[in-house]
């Protein structure tokens, strides 16, 4: 029977709808993605007495480990804004789920701890507006202070764009906190945080724009900020 045929049975459909995560038929394993019938095909090489546990499987299954902990906790770190659903549908047309995209674009970020790596890189949201061209970042003790100046009325850059903040510490570079205390609109062109840091611990700052209805975002900012600054901080890279 070909591969289409057995797609098509609609018991099959049927057992992975009701709640079966797989089924095996001869050599195929069948599965729903995003409520379609897929399928994988098993291989002498990855299954049963011939599967061998080599280097690159080991450092694969750490790496998968570590992204797998760190897309669980950006799910509760975001307090509800849609920002990586939004990012999926603007990116990919929904071709990719939140989750698959937010894990493509921090791949190699993270380690298999879960923690971030590559904090230039790393990225806590994308999206369809626009961030200001000259943002910089100042720190007092745990104050951070970002300016902008951005006249822009647009679609992609209204004056109303609410201002939200991601911030990772080196003490606890597997946690992001989402900064309160403010609703600075991009027409303010300045906000300030508060952020809970132990004494002269560097801190992560990834500054990005949210619409009023929060369907939509913007890409985020990187700024590192040490426990002292002293001029402020312009982005490190644009």
């Amino acid at each position: 029977m070909k591969i289409k045929e057995y797609m098509n049975q609609s018991l099959i459909y049927y057992l992975l709808a009701s709640g079966m995560k797989s089924i095996r038929v001869d050599n195929l394993i069948f599965f729903l993605r995003m409520g379609k019938v897929s399928y994988r095909r098993v291989t002498d090489a990855t299954s049963g007495k011939n599967w061998e546990r080599t280097e690159k499987r080991i450092k694969s299954n750490g790496d998968f480990s570590g992204a797998r902990y760190m897309s669980s906790h950006m799910k509760e770190a975001y307090e509800g804004l849609p920002v990586w659903k939004h990012a999926a549908e603007y990116r990919t047309g929904n071709s990719q789920t939140s989750d698959s995209y937010r894990h493509r674009m921090n791949h190699g970020c993270v380690n298999k701890l879960g923690e971030v790596e590559d904090f230039k890189h790393f990225m806590v949201s994308d999206g369809s507006l626009l961030l200001p061209l000259d943002m910089t970042m100042t720190r007092q003790e745990n104050v951070i202070t970002l300016a902008w100046n951005d006249k822009r009325n647009s679609a992609s850059a209204l004056p109303s764009d609410i201002i939200h903040v991601m911030v990772i510490g080196t003490t606890r570079p597997d946690a992001l906190m989402l900064l309160h205390g403010t609703s600075a609109t991009r027409a303010g062109g300045t906000a300030s945080f508060t952020v809970q840091a132990k004494e002269g611990e560097t801190l992560h700052v990834y500054p990005f724009f949210g619409n009023v209805t929060n369907k939509a975002f913007s890409p985020n900012e990187y700024f590192l900020a040490p426990a002292k600054i002293k001029e402020p901080h312009k982005l490190l890279f644009p």
